[in-house]
């Protein structure tokens, strides 16, 4: 399960960023050694509303921010107005494959085995280091 490393997630903001579901801090999984926190703070999109919404309607995602889409294989840019990175997962966490750089008005192919994408500003997976096979978890805050 994608949210069982540290505990089950239950912890909710007051406040929802993005006007969408709680709020959690991603880190890398480093296996017997623990994990490794990533500057960024993970909104979860769950319900079909706020997955079909996503990023439309925003003019920026800030870099210490992102969207984490659930369930999810394939995401569009159409009608966005900036380009993102788009991290695949599996329902452990595991990253599949990534998309960087995604410009607005574009289609990302379907991923089999992607039960989850995460969507970052362009560039930021490189700056976190991500690579495909790494795997992530999202902590309560």
């Amino acid at each position: 399960m994608l949210f069982s490393y540290a505990t089950q997630i239950a912890i909710e903001l007051g406040e929802k960023p993005m006007g969408m579901g709680p709020t959690y801090r991603a880190a890398v999984f480093l296996g017997v050694h623990g994990y490794r926190e990533l500057d960024i703070w993970v909104t979860h999109a769950t319900s079909v509303e706020e997955r079909q919404k996503g990023l439309l309607g925003e003019w920026a995602l800030p870099p210490e921010r992102g969207l984490l889409l659930t369930p999810c294989s394939q995401i569009h840019t159409v009608g966005m107005a900036f380009p993102i990175d788009v991290i695949y997962l599996t329902s452990e966490g595991y990253i599949l494959d990534m998309d960087i750089q995604m410009v607005p008005g574009k289609w990302g192919r379907l991923r089999e085995g992607c039960d989850h994408c995460l969507e970052l500003s362009a560039g930021r997976a490189r700056a976190l280091g991500l690579l495909p096979g790494m795997r992530l978890v999202f902590l309560p805050i």
